[in-house]
């Protein structure tokens, strides 16, 4: 089990079986996870626009934590999960909140899209594997059987 962990989530739906993972690794009784969600780089965005697009990311983060907390199983958790918004490039915003919380483990989700720029750079997901000091669990978009209910 893990003291602090950082979760890393989209606005898919994988992200709720992501979110589940990171509370069945987190340590029950004392433990903290941070709720990252990753706004691109907004230089193009201004004013109301800028605005108006982080409260979307904002309303979607709570929507999708009231979710899956509200199952039975993790009304105790609601206490322990704290969210964030953080703009920027995915792999730098995921390795750097991992930094700043002092968190011992990542969890994040992999969707397994296929194109020119993922066969060059890698995946984010694979990028964070790679790049981050602590331990990096990755829940495939399919899921695993222990993550079904």
């Amino acid at each position: 089990m893990f003291k602090s962990v950082l979760v890393a989530l989209d606005e898919t739906p994988l992200s709720e079986k992501v979110l589940a993972a990171a509370l069945r690794v987190v340590e029950p009784a004392d433990g903290k996870i941070w709720a990252l969600r990753i706004r691109p780089d907004a230089a193009s965005l201004e004013g109301d626009a800028a605005l108006l697009d982080l409260d979307t990311i904002e309303a979607e983060t709570a929507e999708l934590l009231r979710k899956v907390l509200v199952s039975p199983s993790y009304v105790a958790d609601r206490r322990r999960v704290e969210a964030e918004v953080r703009t920027g490039g995915i792999v730098d915003a995921i390795l750097g909140a991992a930094e700043d919380h002092e968190c011992d483990a990542i969890v994040m989700g992999l969707h397994g899209r296929k194109g020119l720029t993922q066969h060059l750079t890698g995946s984010h997901a694979e990028q964070v594997v790679f790049k981050a000091p602590q331990s990096v669990f990755v829940v495939k978009a399919a899921g695993y059987p222990f993550l079904q209910d």
